[in-house]
Protein backbone atom coordinates (compact mmCIF):
# COMPACT_ATOMS: atom_id res chain seq x y z
CA UNK A 1 0.00 0.00 0.00
CA UNK A 2 1.29 3.44 -0.92
CA UNK A 3 2.20 5.50 2.13
CA UNK A 4 0.61 8.94 2.28
CA UNK A 5 2.66 11.63 3.96
CA UNK A 6 0.70 14.24 5.86
CA UNK A 7 2.42 17.38 7.14
CA UNK A 8 2.46 17.62 10.94
CA UNK A 9 2.53 21.41 10.80
CA UNK A 10 -0.56 23.20 12.08
CA UNK A 11 -0.39 26.78 10.88
CA UNK A 12 -2.80 29.71 11.21
CA UNK A 13 -4.17 31.49 8.12
CA UNK A 14 -1.65 33.75 6.40
CA UNK A 15 -4.14 36.64 6.41
CA UNK A 16 -4.34 36.47 10.19
CA UNK A 17 -0.55 36.58 10.52
CA UNK A 18 -0.36 39.55 8.14
CA UNK A 19 -3.01 41.41 10.11
CA UNK A 20 -1.28 40.65 13.43
CA UNK A 21 2.17 41.75 12.16
CA UNK A 22 0.84 45.05 10.76
CA UNK A 23 -1.34 45.86 13.76
CA UNK A 24 1.40 44.98 16.23
CA UNK A 25 4.05 46.96 14.40
CA UNK A 26 1.78 50.02 13.93
CA UNK A 27 -0.08 49.58 17.26
CA UNK A 28 -3.32 50.39 15.48
CA UNK A 29 -6.03 48.37 13.76
CA UNK A 30 -6.92 51.44 11.67
CA UNK A 31 -3.35 51.98 10.43
CA UNK A 32 -2.98 48.24 9.71
CA UNK A 33 -6.20 48.33 7.70
CA UNK A 34 -4.95 51.26 5.62
CA UNK A 35 -1.63 49.52 4.96
CA UNK A 36 -3.24 46.24 3.90
CA UNK A 37 -6.08 47.98 2.03
CA UNK A 38 -8.86 46.34 4.04
CA UNK A 39 -11.35 47.57 6.64
CA UNK A 40 -10.55 47.86 10.38
CA UNK A 41 -13.27 45.27 11.07
CA UNK A 42 -11.47 42.84 8.73
CA UNK A 43 -8.26 43.35 10.72
CA UNK A 44 -10.14 42.77 13.99
CA UNK A 45 -11.75 39.62 12.56
CA UNK A 46 -8.42 38.15 11.40
CA UNK A 47 -6.78 38.82 14.76
CA UNK A 48 -9.73 37.17 16.54
CA UNK A 49 -9.13 34.09 14.38
CA UNK A 50 -5.44 34.12 15.32
CA UNK A 51 -6.24 34.50 19.02
CA UNK A 52 -8.67 31.57 18.82
CA UNK A 53 -5.96 29.56 17.08
CA UNK A 54 -3.34 30.47 19.72
CA UNK A 55 -5.75 30.15 22.64
CA UNK A 56 -4.77 33.48 24.16
CA UNK A 57 -5.33 37.22 23.71
CA UNK A 58 -2.75 39.05 21.63
CA UNK A 59 -4.14 42.59 22.04
CA UNK A 60 -5.77 44.62 24.78
CA UNK A 61 -8.55 46.56 23.13
CA UNK A 62 -9.38 50.07 24.36
CA UNK A 63 -11.97 52.59 23.22
CA UNK A 64 -9.66 54.31 20.72
CA UNK A 65 -6.47 52.29 20.86
CA UNK A 66 -5.08 48.78 21.11
CA UNK A 67 -1.94 47.45 22.76
CA UNK A 68 -0.11 44.15 22.56
CA UNK A 69 -0.44 41.77 25.46
CA UNK A 70 2.63 40.04 26.86
CA UNK A 71 1.87 37.06 24.60
CA UNK A 72 1.50 39.40 21.62
CA UNK A 73 4.83 41.14 22.33
CA UNK A 74 6.55 37.75 22.60
CA UNK A 75 5.06 36.50 19.32
CA UNK A 76 5.55 39.61 17.15
CA UNK A 77 9.36 39.37 16.60
CA UNK A 78 9.08 35.72 15.58
CA UNK A 79 6.24 36.46 13.15
CA UNK A 80 8.23 39.31 11.61
CA UNK A 81 11.29 37.05 11.25
CA UNK A 82 9.04 34.48 9.59
CA UNK A 83 7.91 37.00 6.97
CA UNK A 84 11.54 38.03 6.41
CA UNK A 85 12.39 34.37 5.82
CA UNK A 86 9.47 34.01 3.38
CA UNK A 87 10.69 37.04 1.45
CA UNK A 88 14.27 35.77 1.35
CA UNK A 89 13.12 32.33 0.17
CA UNK A 90 11.06 33.82 -2.66
CA UNK A 91 13.98 36.04 -3.68
CA UNK A 92 16.20 32.95 -3.81
CA UNK A 93 13.65 31.21 -6.04
CA UNK A 94 13.67 34.23 -8.35
CA UNK A 95 17.47 34.24 -8.51
CA UNK A 96 17.50 30.52 -9.26
CA UNK A 97 14.96 30.97 -12.04
CA UNK A 98 16.86 33.85 -13.62
CA UNK A 99 20.10 31.85 -13.43
CA UNK A 100 18.66 29.09 -15.60
CA UNK A 101 19.44 29.39 -19.31
CA UNK A 102 16.64 30.00 -21.78
CA UNK A 103 16.62 26.90 -23.99
CA UNK A 104 15.87 27.67 -27.63
CA UNK A 105 15.47 24.72 -30.00
CA UNK A 106 16.08 25.85 -33.58
CA UNK A 107 16.70 24.20 -36.93
CA UNK A 108 20.45 24.29 -37.71
CA UNK A 109 20.14 26.28 -40.95
CA UNK A 110 18.35 29.19 -39.26
CA UNK A 111 20.61 29.02 -36.21
CA UNK A 112 23.78 29.41 -38.29
CA UNK A 113 22.59 31.77 -41.03
CA UNK A 114 20.04 33.97 -39.24
CA UNK A 115 19.70 33.71 -35.47
CA UNK A 116 23.29 33.56 -34.22
CA UNK A 117 24.39 36.70 -36.15
CA UNK A 118 21.56 38.61 -34.43
CA UNK A 119 21.86 37.33 -30.86
CA UNK A 120 24.12 40.18 -29.76
CA UNK A 121 21.17 42.53 -30.35
CA UNK A 122 19.02 40.77 -27.72
CA UNK A 123 18.76 43.29 -24.85
CA UNK A 124 17.48 40.89 -22.20
CA UNK A 125 19.38 39.49 -19.25
CA UNK A 126 18.56 35.83 -19.94
CA UNK A 127 21.36 33.45 -20.85
CA UNK A 128 20.34 31.86 -24.14
CA UNK A 129 21.22 28.22 -24.78
CA UNK A 130 20.74 27.38 -28.46
CA UNK A 131 20.07 23.76 -29.35
CA UNK A 132 20.50 23.46 -33.12
CA UNK A 133 18.63 20.33 -34.13
CA UNK A 134 16.22 18.99 -36.69
CA UNK A 135 14.47 16.99 -33.98
CA UNK A 136 11.34 18.50 -32.48
CA UNK A 137 11.70 19.41 -28.82
CA UNK A 138 8.65 18.58 -26.69
CA UNK A 139 7.79 22.06 -25.40
CA UNK A 140 4.81 20.79 -23.42
CA UNK A 141 7.16 18.48 -21.51
CA UNK A 142 9.66 21.30 -20.88
CA UNK A 143 12.43 20.02 -23.16
CA UNK A 144 12.88 23.61 -24.42
CA UNK A 145 11.37 27.02 -23.69
CA UNK A 146 11.04 28.20 -27.30
CA UNK A 147 11.38 26.47 -30.66
CA UNK A 148 11.77 27.73 -34.21
CA UNK A 149 10.85 25.18 -36.83
CA UNK A 150 10.73 25.10 -40.61
CA UNK A 151 7.59 23.35 -41.73
CA UNK A 152 3.95 23.54 -42.68
CA UNK A 153 2.70 25.12 -39.45
CA UNK A 154 1.00 22.00 -38.08
CA UNK A 155 2.09 21.93 -34.43
CA UNK A 156 -0.84 20.68 -32.31
CA UNK A 157 -1.19 21.97 -28.77
CA UNK A 158 1.34 24.79 -29.17
CA UNK A 159 1.13 28.55 -29.60
CA UNK A 160 2.21 29.01 -33.24
CA UNK A 161 3.34 32.29 -34.87
CA UNK A 162 4.54 32.46 -38.48
CA UNK A 163 7.88 34.29 -38.44
CA UNK A 164 8.50 34.65 -42.18
CA UNK A 165 8.12 32.89 -45.51
CA UNK A 166 10.88 31.34 -47.57
CA UNK A 167 11.68 31.67 -51.27
CA UNK A 168 14.35 30.13 -53.49
CA UNK A 169 16.40 31.78 -56.24
CA UNK A 170 19.78 31.22 -57.92
CA UNK A 171 22.59 32.39 -55.61
CA UNK A 172 26.31 32.36 -56.28
CA UNK A 173 29.68 33.89 -55.47
CA UNK A 174 30.39 37.26 -57.14
CA UNK A 175 33.04 35.64 -59.35
CA UNK A 176 30.28 34.13 -61.51
CA UNK A 177 29.23 37.64 -62.59
CA UNK A 178 32.68 38.63 -63.83
CA UNK A 179 34.67 38.03 -66.99
CA UNK A 180 33.71 36.96 -70.49
CA UNK A 181 31.61 34.02 -69.23
CA UNK A 182 29.68 36.04 -66.68
CA UNK A 183 26.09 35.05 -65.91
CA UNK A 184 23.83 37.56 -67.62
CA UNK A 185 20.61 35.66 -68.33
CA UNK A 186 19.13 32.41 -66.99
CA UNK A 187 20.20 30.76 -70.26
CA UNK A 188 23.82 31.10 -69.11
CA UNK A 189 23.12 28.57 -66.32
CA UNK A 190 23.56 25.84 -68.93
CA UNK A 191 27.35 26.19 -68.66
CA UNK A 192 27.88 26.44 -64.89
CA UNK A 193 27.75 23.81 -62.11
CA UNK A 194 24.40 23.70 -60.30
CA UNK A 195 24.20 23.12 -56.54
CA UNK A 196 21.14 21.35 -55.14
CA UNK A 197 19.52 21.75 -51.69
CA UNK A 198 17.89 18.45 -50.67
CA UNK A 199 16.87 19.75 -47.23
CA UNK A 200 13.45 20.77 -48.55
CA UNK A 201 12.63 17.42 -50.13
CA UNK A 202 10.14 16.70 -47.34
CA UNK A 203 7.82 19.01 -49.29
CA UNK A 204 6.90 17.24 -52.56
CA UNK A 205 5.89 20.60 -54.05
CA UNK A 206 9.15 22.37 -53.21
CA UNK A 207 10.60 24.02 -56.33
CA UNK A 208 13.89 22.58 -57.60
CA UNK A 209 16.25 23.56 -60.40
CA UNK A 210 14.00 21.92 -62.99
CA UNK A 211 10.94 23.93 -61.91
CA UNK A 212 12.92 27.18 -61.56
CA UNK A 213 14.43 26.83 -65.07
CA UNK A 214 10.98 26.08 -66.49
CA UNK A 215 9.55 29.18 -64.76
CA UNK A 216 12.43 31.20 -66.18
CA UNK A 217 11.55 30.05 -69.70
CA UNK A 218 14.39 27.55 -70.19
CA UNK A 219 12.94 24.07 -69.55
CA UNK A 220 15.47 22.48 -71.90
CA UNK A 221 18.50 23.19 -69.71
CA UNK A 222 19.72 20.08 -67.90
CA UNK A 223 18.83 20.44 -64.23
CA UNK A 224 20.28 17.22 -62.79
CA UNK A 225 24.01 17.94 -62.91
CA UNK A 226 26.07 19.22 -60.00
CA UNK A 227 26.54 18.49 -56.31
CA UNK A 228 23.73 17.76 -53.86
CA UNK A 229 23.62 18.77 -50.20
CA UNK A 230 21.52 17.50 -47.30
CA UNK A 231 21.51 20.83 -45.45
CA UNK A 232 20.64 24.32 -46.65
CA UNK A 233 23.52 25.99 -44.84
CA UNK A 234 26.02 23.66 -46.54
CA UNK A 235 24.78 24.42 -50.03
CA UNK A 236 25.19 28.14 -49.29
CA UNK A 237 28.73 27.58 -48.01
CA UNK A 238 29.54 25.72 -51.23
CA UNK A 239 28.16 28.66 -53.20
CA UNK A 240 30.29 31.12 -51.19
CA UNK A 241 33.34 28.95 -51.99
CA UNK A 242 32.56 29.32 -55.69
CA UNK A 243 31.65 25.67 -56.33
CA UNK A 244 28.70 26.66 -58.50
CA UNK A 245 25.31 28.31 -58.49
CA UNK A 246 22.90 27.22 -55.77
CA UNK A 247 19.14 27.29 -55.88
CA UNK A 248 19.33 28.81 -52.42
CA UNK A 249 16.88 29.87 -49.77
CA UNK A 250 16.72 33.64 -49.83
CA UNK A 251 16.18 34.26 -46.10
CA UNK A 252 19.18 32.12 -45.17
CA UNK A 253 21.36 33.84 -47.75
CA UNK A 254 20.20 37.40 -46.95
CA UNK A 255 23.09 38.32 -44.63
CA UNK A 256 25.68 36.82 -47.00
CA UNK A 257 24.15 38.80 -49.87
CA UNK A 258 24.20 42.00 -47.79
CA UNK A 259 27.87 41.36 -46.94
CA UNK A 260 28.80 40.76 -50.59
CA UNK A 261 29.76 37.11 -50.11
CA UNK A 262 26.88 36.02 -52.34
CA UNK A 263 24.83 37.59 -55.11
CA UNK A 264 21.40 36.79 -56.55
CA UNK A 265 21.88 37.38 -60.30
CA UNK A 266 18.23 36.99 -61.33
CA UNK A 267 14.98 38.47 -60.02
CA UNK A 268 12.84 35.35 -60.32
CA UNK A 269 12.06 33.77 -56.94
CA UNK A 270 9.75 30.85 -56.17
CA UNK A 271 7.82 30.53 -52.91
CA UNK A 272 8.23 27.47 -50.70
CA UNK A 273 5.19 26.11 -48.90
CA UNK A 274 7.09 25.53 -45.64
CA UNK A 275 7.87 28.63 -43.56
CA UNK A 276 9.58 29.45 -40.28
CA UNK A 277 7.38 29.25 -37.18
CA UNK A 278 7.90 30.39 -33.59
CA UNK A 279 6.54 27.87 -31.09
CA UNK A 280 5.89 28.05 -27.35
CA UNK A 281 3.74 26.17 -24.88
CA UNK A 282 0.42 28.09 -24.64
CA UNK A 283 0.63 28.57 -20.88
CA UNK A 284 4.20 29.93 -21.05
CA UNK A 285 4.09 32.63 -23.73
CA UNK A 286 3.86 35.32 -21.03
CA UNK A 287 6.33 33.70 -18.61
CA UNK A 288 8.88 36.32 -17.49
CA UNK A 289 11.82 34.17 -18.59
CA UNK A 290 10.30 33.62 -22.07
CA UNK A 291 8.27 36.70 -23.02
CA UNK A 292 11.22 39.12 -23.55
CA UNK A 293 13.07 36.78 -25.91
CA UNK A 294 9.87 35.88 -27.74
CA UNK A 295 9.02 39.57 -28.23
CA UNK A 296 12.55 40.26 -29.44
CA UNK A 297 12.35 37.41 -31.98
CA UNK A 298 9.09 38.75 -33.38
CA UNK A 299 10.60 42.23 -33.66
CA UNK A 300 13.69 40.88 -35.45
CA UNK A 301 11.51 38.86 -37.83
CA UNK A 302 9.42 41.93 -38.66
CA UNK A 303 12.56 43.99 -39.27
CA UNK A 304 13.97 41.24 -41.48
CA UNK A 305 10.78 41.01 -43.56
CA UNK A 306 10.86 44.77 -44.16
CA UNK A 307 14.46 44.53 -45.32
CA UNK A 308 13.69 41.65 -47.68
CA UNK A 309 10.72 43.52 -49.18
CA UNK A 310 12.92 46.56 -49.70
CA UNK A 311 15.32 44.40 -51.71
Amino acid sequence: MKKIHVSSRRLPPLKSLLAFEAAGRLESFLAAAEELNVTPSAISHQIRLLEDFAGTALFRRGVRQVALTAAGRAALPAVRRGFDEFQAALAAVGRHRSAQPLIVSVVPSLAVKWLIPRLDRFPGAARVHLVATRERADLLAGEADIAIRFGMGDYPGLDVVRLFDETVTPICAPKWLKGRRALKTPKDLARVPLLHDDAVNFDPLAPDWKSWLAAAGHPGISADRGQRFASSEHVLEAAIAGAGVALGRRSLAADDIAAGRLVAPFDLTLLLQPAFYLLTAPDRTAAPEIAPFRAWLLKEAARFKRRVRAG
